[in-house]
């Protein structure tokens, strides 16, 4: 489980996970896509497409093309990370549990987690 704290990306960059959230949607954002996150009772929940009431805020969906992968789909109820760039503009986004813990290849083809936990 990814826990809130400061994490290095793989090209470099630094993020803050600030929580985790559980994905309310049937339907699939595409990169950059503005997606919803909520309140729903205790938790925090992320839609793209509805618009409910409580809105705490609204972020951008960083993870991979819903559509290219099978494995990089996110379905109702999976875990989402709602996370912030330590650089820049400090961009808000969102990603799967799975794609934010998962390996990829660095540009020599080593492989590597795509963020790694840095601090608290």
């Amino acid at each position: 489980m990814v826990e809130p704290g400061v994490y290095k990306h793989y090209k470099g960059q630094q993020y803050r996970v600030l929580f985790m959230a559980t994905w309310a949607d049937y339907e699939r954002p595409q990169p950059d896509d503005d997606v919803i996150v909520y309140v729903d009772g205790k938790l925090s929940a992320v839609c793209a497409h509805r618009k409910p009431l409580n809105v705490l805020m609204t972020v951008k969906w960083s993870g991979n093309p819903c559509d290219s992968n099978a494995e990089a789909a996110v379905d109702a109820g999976d875990t989402v990370v709602i996370y912030v760039g330590l650089y820049g503009e400090g961009r808000l986004s969102a990603r799967t549990e799975t794609e934010f813990t998962e390996r990829v290849a660095k540009p020599d083809s080593e492989m590597t987690v795509r963020f790694r936990r840095i601090g608290p």
